[in-house]
């Protein structure tokens, strides 16, 4: 079955005609969880906090409780709340989704009964969308973020990937893949745009491929991209939706597209020099249509391995991790924002 991550990155020349960034907003802020194990290397704790750029100041936003996990974390509109997903290990199969406020005060529960709620992310407007995974069934599901109007937009039994928004919060994109049968069976996937309101869903494209892997969608849910985690010898694969037509983007993984949609940032793995040619992992960006391929960081060490997390509203800096350690990266300069360690992903900084 294929393993979901927890909360589980051009163009110097292109960039040369923009004008230079603004400095990082004050009031910027980018959510990050940290997990710790038990001797027997299962899960013991995982908390989620937030930290200011421009001081580095952290806030813990979650208590750090043993067998009491807190995944994920969407910002709202106004950043000033955070939804995220609560689990306990005594019952794995249930979780609940709440919301706190960005200085860790006024928790509030906003979904019950039974089943997983899981990739909670918050749209345009007052309404989160999750999964709601119940027994064999995955449920695209959206809830206002005070608890009220809870409902169900469409079930299915496959796996569902966490859901994306439209830029006007009419719509939900979202992917669903399964196995077929044999000693080799085919890995199917399908692509829906989803109407938000009424569940209607339009089918993008639907692909057969030879193994499993992932998928996102670009901004405006025009074409999406297939990959693998950390696989970088299998090319990426772009699918335009309005054609069918998959292309390759080139040896990659774990693809992040600006905020704008017109770039992609992505990590690739490499030998350096003989005798040993130790593998690392370095950071890229290039255009949308996989031209302008350009690597952001330089380091070539081995073990060392970069992958982006979220991109800055303007397109000029990617939020990054080295090694579980966090920074904001500059794509023009190459300059580098040390953060903590942790993770981090998709929607996970604020930037007002």
């Amino acid at each position: 079955m294929k393993k979901r991550p927890l909360a589980p990155s051009l163009f110097a020349f292109l960039l040369a005609v923009v004008a230079a960034p603004p400095a990082l907003a004050a009031t910027a802020s980018v959510l990050f969880s940290r997990g710790t194990t038990w001797p027997d290397d299962t899960l013991r704790t995982a908390t989620i906090y937030r930290v200011r750029p421009t001081t580095g100041v952290v806030v813990q936003l979650t208590p750090q409780v043993d067998n009491i996990y807190y995944f994920g974390g969407s910002w709202s509109p106004n950043g000033t709340t955070i939804v995220y997903e609560k689990a306990k290990r005594a019952t794995s199969d249930r979780s609940q989704l709440f919301t706190v406020d960005r200085n860790g005060g006024s928790v509030h529960r906003i979904t019950s009964g039974v089943g997983l709620k899981q990739y909670a992310t918050w749209g345009p407007g007052a309404r989160i969308a999750y999964v709601d995974v119940i027994g064999d069934q995955s449920c695209l599901s959206t809830v206002r973020g005070d608890g009220t109007r809870n409902r169900t937009l469409w079930c299915t039994t496959h796996e569902m990937d966490p859901p994306q928004w439209s830029s006007d919060g009419k719509s939900l994109f979202v992917q669903v893949d399964w196995f077929g049968s044999g000693l080799e069976p085919p890995f199917y996937s399908r692509a829906y745009r989803v109407n938000a309101s009424t569940g209607t869903r339009t089918l993008l494209t639907a692909q057969t491929l030879d193994e499993a892997r992932y998928f996102t969608f670009s901004p405006d849910g025009t074409e999406g991209i297939y990959y693998d985690l950390t696989d970088s010898i299998t090319p990426m694969m772009r699918v335009d939706f309005a054609t069918d037509v998959m292309t390759s983007l080139g040896d990659g993984y774990l693809p992040r597209y600006s905020k704008d949609g017109t770039h992609i940032a992505f990590s690739r793995e490499d030998l350096g020099s003989a005798p040993e040619y130790p593998l690392y992992s370095s950071l890229y960006v290039m255009n949308a249509d996989g031209s302008g391929v350009t690597e952001v960081t330089h380091e070539h060490v081995d073990g060392v391995d970069y992958w982006a997390a979220d991109w800055s509203d303007s397109g000029t800096r990617v939020l990054a991790s080295r090694n579980g350690d966090l920074r904001i990266i500059d794509v023009l300069t190459g300059t580098q924002t040390l953060l903590p360690s942790g993770g981090a992903g998709p929607g996970s900084w604020y930037q007002p």
